[in-house]
């Protein structure tokens, strides 16, 4: 009370704001003061002492919360705001200005009364036109609705039947929004849109039009377009009543949530068509669609069908601008698409996000710097192992065979091997909508073909001697590249077919786009050389990064290496000493089952 009374005060009385329960007062204005169900004290507990004073004005027209207080109270709603935010007839001294331009002049009308005792600016969150910029109001207003809550639990039914990816928002986000679901308001205030189809007499009674056909029976008028200005004035009688159609136009949302059937036109056409496509096998949209298309279309399909409209889902997360506020063309604060496809490539920009947290629901704050990594580090050592071959099949006029003879030599049985693992992985996960675990195994052979398969078999590539040894690493590397464009055709696209193009031979189609997604060979693969040298790789990091700790570079010879690890592990790398050897530059390699020797107590 000292802050805002500078002047003396007397405190009459202290009690509890519930004993003021149903007292009335005396309104500021008198616009509406002969009305005796209202200006009385109302309680409810959305009112705290967090901010504000615990006393809140109601204006049951301008607040749900509000709304839903008064109507509990019976309190009639009033509205003297139009459809374009500016006071009506019922506010004689400020009619037709809008609400916000209205502040200043009540306030100062407030002040001229002696009403006001104090008067300051609150810093608070307020909604704004997204587009504009200007100030919004809450406004009770009058719509047509799908009563969701009747229907609510052949919609969550239905949910139940989709196979959703990721797995969590189907009882998580999507699960929980259909727990809640309220009736969904569907039309909207405006002229462009699609004409409500319904028809209301003065008494409110309606009849619905289920087709052109029908509006032309009642109208006795030729119907050839079904927009508004087209329809509004169309009138018929019924039981001595004129029947007119509402006003309002369908929520967009509600056009989407039909598209399966309005598509193709049904029921009118197409009708075995649609029911046999019906549900859809998959559909992919953001994370902010779960309120949004997705649940549009389940709800009219679950009304219509008792089914959902979708058996699958991807739900990918949104993208972002770096600093993480959404993207805007107004603030441009993203880099420019064609400079981005021009400098990296579509293919860069693709595998970006399909190897980023966005396949999975989360959001991805999109950076340049990001793209420029996967160009670097995927794409470009994609494009130079077939220039490497390239290269070398040129100066050896060596060229690809139409049949693919098994090798013989360990590392290319093993690059095959993972060759046929890569098939299997990537359809697993395609077959079950999972595109993060489509793309990682992908990524992951890339490294292994670059750093491991061609770095370890430089020099059979360029041997003199046309020994089978050279022509097998030639065939093996053509064989792991044809096939691995095929795996990746779907993901980078351009890169793939380019080169595709490159390594075909004539028999086979011109694109690899036209190509069949490739088998898998179970006599391709051999696990047991796979663990050999993943186990392998994994003792060279471990001994290069002990080389990197104690400054000790590989190109300094070490006498020895030891390697403790369980029997099954040594057995694995037992077979394969002689690469940990070359890589680690060690003249001998020692496997250890007991680490004791090394430990002192």
């Amino acid at each position: 009370l000292n802050e805002f009374f500078k002047e003396d005060f007397e405190v009459i009385a202290t009690f509890k704001g519930r004993d003021l329960e149903g007292e009335r007062y005396i309104p500021l204005f008198d616009y509406y003061k002969d009305r005796e169900d209202a200006f009385r004290v109302l309680l409810d507990d959305f009112v705290t002492l967090d901010e504000g004073t615990g006393i809140v004005h109601a204006a049951p027209a301008f607040g749900e919360v509000d709304f839903f207080v008064c109507k509990r109270e019976d309190i009639e709603l009033v509205c003297p705001i139009d459809n374009t935010g500016r006071f009506t007839k019922e506010i004689k001294e400020y009619e037709n200005i809008l609400v916000k331009d209205a502040d200043k002049p009540i306030i100062k009308r407030l002040k001229q009364e002696n009403k006001v005792f104090h008067h300051s600016t609150i810093r608070h969150r307020y909604p704004f036109c997204w587009r504009t910029d200007t100030p919004l109001i809450y406004k009770a207003v009058k719509t047509w609705f799908v009563a969701v809550e009747k229907i609510k639990d052949k919609v969550i039914n239905a949910n139940k039947q989709i196979h959703w990816v990721p797995e969590h928002i189907k009882e998580g986000r999507f699960g929980k929004w259909l727990e809640n679901a309220r009736d969904w308001a569907i039309s909207r205030n405006r002229f462009w849109g699609t004409p409500i189809p319904i028809w209301r007499d003065e008494n409110d009674n309606v009849v619905v039009m289920g087709s052109i056909k029908e509006l032309e029976e009642k109208t006795n008028k030729k119907v050839t377009n079904l927009h508004r200005q087209f329809i509004d004035d169309l009138t018929f009688e019924k039981n001595g009543k004129t029947y007119k159609r509402v006003e309002e136009v369908f929520d967009c949302w509600f056009e989407s949530g039909s598209m399966p059937y309005a598509q193709n036109h049904y029921p009118f056409e197409n009708k075995e068509l649609t029911e046999k496509s019906f549900p859809a096998d998959f559909i992919a949209e953001g994370l902010d669609q779960t309120r949004g298309w997705f649940y549009t279309l389940n709800v009219l399909s679950s009304a219509i069908f008792n089914k959902p409209a979708f058996k699958n889902v991807i739900v990918n997360g949104i993208i972002l601008a770096e600093d993480g506020n959404k993207m805007s063309k107004r603030l441009k604060n993203y880099p420019d698409p064609e400079i981005l496809i021009s400098k990296y490539g579509a293919d860069a920009i693709r595998l970006y996000m399909l190897h980023s947290p966005a396949v999975k629901a989360e959001d991805l704050k999109f950076s340049e710097k990001g793209v420029a990594i996967v160009l670097r580090q995927i794409l470009i050592p994609f494009w130079n192992s077939y220039v490497f071959l390239a290269t070398y099949a040129n100066i050896y006029k060596w060229r690809g065979e139409k049949t693919f003879k098994k090798p013989t030599s360990d590392i290319d049985r093993w690059i095959i091997s993972l060759s046929n693992k890569l098939i299997l992985e990537v359809e697993d996960a395609l077959d079950k909508y999972e595109l993060s675990r489509a793309v990682d195994p992908i990524v992951d052979f890339i490294e292994n073909l670059t750093n491991w398969y061609i770095r370890r078999s430089r020099t059979r590539f360029w041997a003199d001697e046309d020994s089978q040894d050279r022509k097998d690493a030639f065939s093996t590397l053509h064989f792991a590249l044809l096939n691995l464009t095929k795996i990746t055709a779907p993901f980078v696209v351009f890169i793939s077919d380019a080169i595709y193009k490159e390594l075909k031979t004539d028999d086979m189609p011109d694109s690899v786009h036209l190509l069949d997604w490739p088998k898998y060979e179970k006599s391709n693969r051999d696990e047991n050389l796979e663990n050999q040298m993943r186990y392998v790789q994994r003792a060279v990091s471990i001994g290069h990064s002990l080389r990197k700790e104690y400054k000790l570079k590989v190109r300094q010879p070490l006498a020895k290496a030891y390697i403790e690890a369980d029997s099954k592990i040594l057995n694995y790398l037992e077979k394969q000493k002689h690469l940990i050897k070359e890589e680690l530059n060690v003249k001998e390699v020692i496997l250890l089952k007991d680490e004791s020797r090394f430990i002192t107590l």
